[in-house]
């Protein structure tokens, strides 16, 4: 299983809303088969069954059927079947992807898939680049000159009043002297202030990163700024929502294609084998060596208190995985040790042992 399946159902999901996956046993449309229902039994799953899994955009996707009377059946408003290009698909066979669900009377509207990370960050996106493109506009032309000057000296020559603009226009310049009449003109230079443009623009930008929960470094790579600021906060949430989509849309379809896999290589299924997902936050080295510190000083004082030994201790440092220790032996010399011995102290802290 490559992760290149995962990433692109996650994307699917961002697009459109749903990411469809096929389960590939070799069946095609000459042999026909693919419109009954995937049974995940050693008899209707055997050896090698399992061929590849196929991302398959919902584009090309449509429902064949599904239950619209009776709000207690299992396939009410779920469709039974596919239609994947003119061929009959059933659903136990594209396994469906959705983080944003909507309501059942909805699901038509939307292909039966939910509501994309794109339609909900549009209105975002148009507003970051008209604030951005307004901006721009802004500086580009935040000061306009006003020329005071008697309109009705130039009632019968209005060439001469687009002359005497462009005579002002060649001349502005911090080097250039422009002359005023001293009764009939008057030169101002209007300006529009430009404080908080900046902030106005980080706030439009900011809004298409809460659509998405992301914090601002992770998706533009801007720090925070300001004395003593941090985004290990932001970043920690942002890990947390990883993680709670990877439980709420991945955990049951990877659960059934890890059933699939047992059965396509075995021939059964083990209930035993399961699997966590990794959690991204990491403690930099400085962190973990001072929880290892509290850790030690911890069970120092519970072995004083006569709460726990000093074999119970070592036990729990030894299937500690974050431990430097490790795997090491919960005896002081192991097993088949003899106390004294320097070879026997060296295995002890082998990584082999």
């Amino acid at each position: 299983m490559r992760c290149a399946v995962w990433r692109n159902m996650a994307e699917y999901d961002g697009y459109y809303g749903m990411g469809l996956l096929y389960v590939d046993t070799g069946l095609d449309q000459t042999t026909g088969g693919r419109e009954n229902p995937l049974l995940l039994k050693p008899q209707t799953f055997p050896k090698g069954a399992l061929k590849a899994l196929v991302p398959v955009e919902p584009v090309w996707t449509t429902p064949e059927s599904y239950g619209t009377a009776d709000p207690l059946r299992t396939d009410f408003y779920q469709p039974t079947h596919w239609w994947v290009q003119g061929s009959l698909i059933h659903s136990s066979r594209l396994l469906r992807f959705v983080s944003r669900d909507v309501p059942d009377l909805l699901k038509p509207a939307y292909n039966f898939g939910g509501v994309s990370l794109s339609q909900m960050a549009q209105p975002y996106v148009e507003n970051w680049l008209r604030t951005r493109q307004s901006v721009s506009d802004l500086l580009n032309a935040f000061s306009i000159v006003a020329l005071s000057t008697d309109m009705a000296a130039y009632a019968q020559d209005p060439e001469g009043l687009l002359s005497r603009v462009e005579a002002f226009n060649r001349f502005r310049s911090n080097r250039g002297t422009f002359v005023l009449d001293k009764e009939r003109e008057k030169l101002d230079l209007l300006a529009a202030p430009l404080s908080g443009l900046d902030k106005l623009q980080a706030q439009a930008q900011e809004q298409m990163c809460s659509v998405a929960q992301e914090p601002l470094v992770k998706f533009t790579g801007i720090t925070p700024s300001g004395l003593n600021a941090s985004a290990q906060g932001e970043i920690r949430v942002f890990y947390d929502r990883i993680h709670a989509f990877q439980e709420n849309v991945f955990r049951t379809p990877l659960t059934t294609i890890l059933h699939m896999v047992m059965l396509s290589l075995w021939g059964e299924v083990d209930a035993d084998i399961t699997f966590s997902f990794r959690s991204l936050w990491q403690m930099d080295e400085a962190t973990q060596v001072e929880m290892q510190k509290t850790r030690a000083d911890i069970d120092a004082r519970n072995i004083r208190s006569g709460i726990v030994t000093p074999h119970e201790a070592r036990t729990r440092t030894a299937q500690d995985l974050h431990s430097p220790y490790d795997g090491i032996s919960p005896t002081p010399h192991g097993p088949d040790q003899t106390s004294g011995s320097p070879s026997s102290a060296s295995k002890t802290v082998s990584p082999a042992s």
